[in-house]
């Protein structure tokens, strides 16, 4: 399909520039980074030439390649391109928009792989709260910023400020994606873990013995 949208438009159509980043999305989404990452920056070079560097639709590609840098280990080129694209989408966009919640997440998250979680903290926080307030409550999206915010706040040693986002967390990944899914597995094992630093005992059994 990108062969033919190629042949006929050229290079410079934006349906072209879409299918460059489409599959690049795919092949990161299998980790295939090295392959993903030179499809990417085609497409988003193209976007910029079509519909200039100011179009939102860029900067949402660039938080895509920004989260390829981060799952490829490349933490110092994530952390730079997000916080260009986190500019960038506050200017461009509405104060709500999922859009910003989506960077703010990938770049709070960077934040405290580098471990800077003090840093980190009040973007993540501003990501729960602008998807809180424009998604339902249990949406995957929602679950994600609240894992997110309670492993920052772990990172701090703040447990039982962590405890509530992090049992909500799992509540709604378990319902969404099943309790045999990775993301639920790891959520349920940082309840776990924390409730065994805090000495609750009977209360780690309890998700421990978690079908």
């Amino acid at each position: 399909m990108y062969d033919i949208r190629q042949t006929r438009l050229g290079d410079e159509h934006p349906e072209v520039a879409n299918s460059l980043v489409n599959i690049g999305a795919v092949l990161a989404s299998a980790g295939h980074y090295d392959l993903a990452e030179p499809l990417l920056r085609r497409g988003i070079a193209s976007k910029q030439r079509s519909l200039g560097d100011e179009h939102p639709d860029v900067a949402t590609d660039m938080s895509g390649l920004a989260d390829l840098l981060h799952r490829k280990g490349d933490i110092a080129a994530a952390e730079s391109l997000y916080r260009e694209v986190l500019k960038r989408q506050r200017r461009l966009l509405p104060q709500w928009h999922s859009r910003t919640a989506t960077t703010l997440l990938g770049l709070g998250t960077v934040l405290v792989a580098r471990n800077a979680p003090a840093e980190a903290e009040p973007l993540l926080r501003e990501a729960l709260a602008i998807e809180r307030r424009v998604l339902p409550a249990g949406d995957r999206r929602v679950a994600d910023a609240e894992r997110a915010l309670g492993q920052c706040l772990v990172r701090l040693g703040r447990d039982r400020d962590a405890e509530p986002l992090l049992v909500a967390s799992f509540t709604s990944l378990a319902a969404a994606r099943g309790a045999h899914d990775r993301r639920t597995i790891d959520s349920r094992q940082q309840i776990v873990e924390l409730y065994e630093r805090l000495g609750r005992e009977s209360d780690a059994a309890r998700y421990r013995g978690m079908p």
